[in-house]
C-alpha cells in the first residue's frame, strides 16, 4: 500500500475505530471506560473535514457502532425469522445504517455550530447529540 492511500484511508479508519469503541462500551462487551474516549478519533478527523465529509464519517462510525452492537439481530432474524443468513446480516446492516444517521446528524450539527461560533466541535456535541 502506498503512503498516499493510507493517508486517504485514515479518516475512515478513525470513524470505524470510534464506532467499534462505542459498541465495546456497551454491556455485552462491557469495556465501559471506552464510552469516555470513543469519539476522540472521529473528533480529530472532522476538524478539518467539510460538512459533507463529516456527515459521512460520522455515519460510518454510527453504522459501525450499531452493526457491532446489534449484530445479535442477524441471529434472531436467521433463527426465528427463518431468513437466509446473508439476508439477515443485510437487514441488520440496513438497520445499523439507518440508526447511524442520528450520529451523523449530531456530528454535522456540532460542526455547523462550531464553524459559526469559532469554538471546537466537541463542545457542541453533547447538545447536538441530545437534540
Amino acid at each position: 500500500m502506498t503512503r498516499r492511500f493510507l493517508t486517504a484511508l485514515r479518516p475512515s479508519l478513525a470513524a470505524v475505530l470510534s464506532g467499534l469503541a462505542v459498541a465495546l462500551a456497551f454491556p455485552h462487551f462491557d469495556v465501559w471506560w471506552l464510552a469516555w474516549l470513543a469519539y476522540v478519533p472521529l473528533l480529530f478527523v472532522i476538524e478539518e473535514a467539510s460538512g459533507r465529509r463529516t456527515f459521512l464519517l460520522a455515519w460510518l462510525a454510527g453504522t459501525t457502532a450499531n452493526f457491532v452492537g446489534f449484530f445479535w439481530m442477524s441471529g434472531m432474524l436467521y433463527n426465528f425469522g427463518h431468513l437466509p443468513y446473508v439476508v439477515s446480516v443485510a437487514l441488520t446492516l440496513a438497520g445499523a445504517a439507518w440508526q447511524g444517521i442520528s450520529i451523523a446528524l449530531a456530528f454535522w450539527f456540532s460542526l455547523l455550530l462550531s464553524r459559526r461560533s469559532g469554538l471546537r466541535p466537541w463542545l457542541f456535541l453533547p447538545l447536538a447529540y441530545t437534540f
